[in-house]
């Protein structure tokens, strides 16, 4: 069976890097699928064991010049490592930028000043030339890494990088004026200290430096969210020992049944049930919601949250990788790891990128040869065409502002599976509520219990409970609850032991209790098995159709094919219920309630919460939900359906977009594409709005990378002396290519700035 493992990789640093890294590991035997995100540094590798160890996947890796770092066979590994790494290479970068600008300042005086009136300094022209060599040459040598990566990626994996571009570039303008150099110690006419490029290949490694300090920056910026989950949980955790009182131990030493004492003002360490104390807890980091929640011995705590004021005492139930801050960490690596379909077109352009800007760099100097007849107009042209072309902005358009929108959705307590579900977040324009459990509580309670005029309200519920305890649907669950709570079946007698129990779901139960044939449930079900319509009580018709009138819902009860009652179950809607759908209303996109109730209490749910009658689909069985969602989707449209992520999982699958309500713990609904961690129902028009935001900002991306390449190659080929007269510098088009990769992280990182709960 598959594996799925995650791990670093270190020396990437463009888009064209991860795609050799993703190329070579998708070559290798025994790899099902791999992604490579070059905007975490990571890959993700599904593999099969008996084919391929992790051992060769890390060997694939570092065979073609890059470093993978191991992580565990569950594929979690040190998720920090990745993000510290990527903040030590940003102050690597920025200590290398400091330092090469120390250099290139008198480099630049040196070649440049006397073209902008500065005095010169040294008019001897091998003394000239040779002192830029001598100040260019440390630059390089910091800089380094562009030729061993891009010399490499040649050598190694047979195919070019964005480093590869760069040496190429630099390191011919460096050798040319080396050469240069010589020519004038040997006194070769017409060769002066004004034909060398020292500075062009100084400077252009020296702005190549500042964009990716800049660029790394902007990216430990993006990823910090996995980073804050992470730390999340304490490093160490105090437990009871029955010898020694309590004691401090590392958080992985902790194991279920350990009994945590949680002191005010710390995080909770691990899931677990509390058992004595009571305390306010934050839960926001979780849920998303900013209200404390009381927690009483029985309440259930997870990891990450933050205990306020009082002292708790818990059982340790869930550690480890298990726990929910450590799942959700899980979540949201992977979703962060995947592509939206929309990134495809620009991967496709990435793998023939660099190999096409080096054919059109050979063709601009053999052109401008073949024009002009000037090698130095020629060179510069082409030096000008490689350094100016840039991959990164095109494979950076779509991880960064995935992993930017992922760490957004989790802080606010929503959980995007997949890069996928972020693009038909924003495409669809059809969603679907559940009403039970969704857009209302969920919470049935019974209102009033109406016997038939031969029985008492203890007599019915005894012989209802009998059967409603064996099932699972909400009414029947509060049809038992008020027998409890009332006590009516504490009188010697209780509730009957029921045989022959049949559930049909979505319609009632049947079964034999007392020796006599219960059946309870819809009214139609009662007719369809055999319970007869005839004589039933005035009260009982005139009380039902009032119950449905107002949305409630009406169980009856039938004892040997005869009617014995009624028990009126209410519901009420979810605060915030109305706000939601008319948010999700004005962005154009058309809501529809589905339910397994009765029109009429469907439509007075309808009501309530401002959706269209005709948008109501009522009186559908659970095994028939998914025919409905699939019939919307028949007429084209792109449906997202919200519901509870238990009873809808068949619906929430065949969906466009599955989003599935939490519990604040509930998070591996497999069926679901997105889950809420609270039951606000207001997150899911702030989980379409996420989505909108996000793929706002990929399209930006992608066309701004699109466009640069599209613009600035032809003009660095020759285009800007055609209109200007004058030839594109090397240098500012160092500076335009390391600021194009920057952009773009910069943009996805503004989906910081953005309201998501605005109307």
């Amino acid at each position: 069976m598959p594996k799925k493992v995650i791990f670093s990789i270190t020396g990437m640093h463009c888009a064209s890097c991860a795609m050799n890294a993703e190329n070579a590991l998708k070559q290798t035997h025994g790899v099902v699928s791999a992604a490579v995100n070059i905007a975490n540094e990571k890959a993700a590798v599904e593999y099969e064991p008996l084919s391929v160890t992790l051992e060769q996947l890390y060997n694939v890796i570092n065979g073609i010049g890059y470093k993978a770092v191991p992580a565990g066979e569950d594929g979690s590994g040190p998720e920090v490592y990745a993000y510290d790494n990527i903040r030590k290479q940003a102050w690597e970068w920025r200590s290398s930028f400091l330092w090469a600008l120390l250099f290139c300042t008198p480099l630049l005086y040196l070649s440049m000043g006397q073209h902008i009136g500065l005095p010169v300094v040294v008019h001897n022209n091998f003394k000239n030339a040779l002192l830029q060599l001598l100040l260019s040459t440390p630059v390089l040598i910091l800089g380094r890494g562009f030729y061993v990566r891009g010399i490499a990626a040649v050598i190694k994996s047979r195919r070019a990088n964005m480093d590869t571009l760069i040496a190429t570039g630099t390191g011919t303008a460096y050798v040319y004026s080396v050469i240069i150099t010589l020519l004038i110690l040997l006194k070769t006419p017409g060769f002066t200290a004004h034909m060398v490029y020292y500075e062009t290949a100084a400077v252009l490694v020296m702005f190549m430096m500042l964009g990716k300090w800049l660029e790394s920056a902007a990216k430990t910026r993006a990823s910090g969210a996995i980073e804050k989950l992470v730390k999340l949980q304490p490093e160490t955790v105090i437990i009871e020992d029955k010898d020694n009182g309590e004691k401090v131990v590392g958080i992985n030493l902790v194991q279920p049944g350990d009994v945590v004492v949680l002191k005010p003002g710390t995080r909770v360490p691990v899931d677990g049930k509390v058992i004595a104390g009571m305390s306010a807890v934050d839960e926001s980091v979780i849920t998303g919601e900013s209200v404390p929640v009381d927690k009483r011995p029985g309440d259930r705590v997870v990891s990450g949250t933050f205990n306020k004021n009082g002292i708790l005492k818990f059982v340790a139930e869930v550690v480890g990788e298990k726990t929910v801050l450590r799942q959700i960490v899980k979540l949201v690596e992977n979703a962060q790891m995947t592509k939206a379909p929309v990134q495809r077109v620009a991967d496709t352009v990435s793998s023939y990128f660099v190999p096409g800007v080096i054919i059109i760099a050979v063709l601009t100097f053999i052109l401008w040869m073949a024009l002009t007849q000037d090698a130095v107009r020629a060179f510069t042209a082409m030096v000008t065409v490689m350094v100016v072309a840039c991959p990164c902005a095109l494979g950076l358009a779509t991880p960064a502002a995935v992993m930017v929108a992922t760490g957004v959705a989790a802080q606010n307590g929503i959980l995007i599976k997949s890069a996928d579900a972020i693009q038909m977040l924003d495409e669809v324009d059809t969603v679907v509520f559940d009403k039970t459990g969704t857009l209302t509580t969920g919470e049935m309670s019974v209102e009033k219990v109406i016997p038939a005029l031969e029985w008492s309200e203890d007599e019915l519920l005894r012989f209802a409970v009998s059967l409603e305890k064996l099932s699972e649907h909400p009414v029947a669950g509060a049809v038992v609850k008020y027998a409890v709570t009332n006590h009516l079946l504490d009188n010697g007698k209780g509730e009957g032991s029921a045989s022959d129990f049949v559930n049909h779901e979505g319609e009632g139960v049947k079964g034999v209790v007392q020796n006599r044939v219960v059946v309870v449930g819809k009214k139609g079900f009662l007719s369809k098995v055999g319970v007869s319509e005839v004589n039933i009580a005035t009260i009982i018709t005139s009380a039902a159709q009032n119950a449905v009138s107002q949305g409630k819902s009406v169980v009856w009860i039938g004892v040997d094919s005869i009617i014995a009652g009624i028990v009126i179950v209410g519901d009420k809607v979810k605060p915030g219920g109305r706000d939601v759908v008319e948010r999700i209303t004005k962005t154009g996109k058309e809501v529809y309630m589905l339910t397994g109730d009765n029109p009429r209490a469907a439509e007075e749910v309808g009501k309530l919460v401002n959706i269209k009658m005709g948008n109501i689909i009522a009186d559908v069985l659970p095994k028939d939900k998914a025919a409905q969602v699939e019939k919307l989707m028949l007429n084209k449209r792109k449906v997202a359906m919200v519901g509870d992520g238990i009873n809808d999982a068949p619906v929430l699958a065949i969906a466009d977009v599955g989003i599935a309500i939490g519990t604040g713990t509930d998070i591996a609904v497999e069926s679901a594409d997105v889950v809420l961690m609270s039951d606000n129902i207001g997150a899911v028009s702030t989980a379409l709005s996420i989505g909108y935001h996000a793929m706002v900002k990929i399209k930006q991306n992608i066309a701004w990378a699109f466009a640069y390449n599209i613009l600035l190659i032809p003009l660095a080929a020759g285009g800007y002396y055609l209109l200007t007269g004058v030839q594109f510098e090397p240098m500012l088009a160092g500076f335009a290519m390391a600021m194009s990769s920057v952009s773009v992280v910069t943009n996805s990182l503004a989906l910081y700035l953005v309201d998501y709960n605005a109307g």
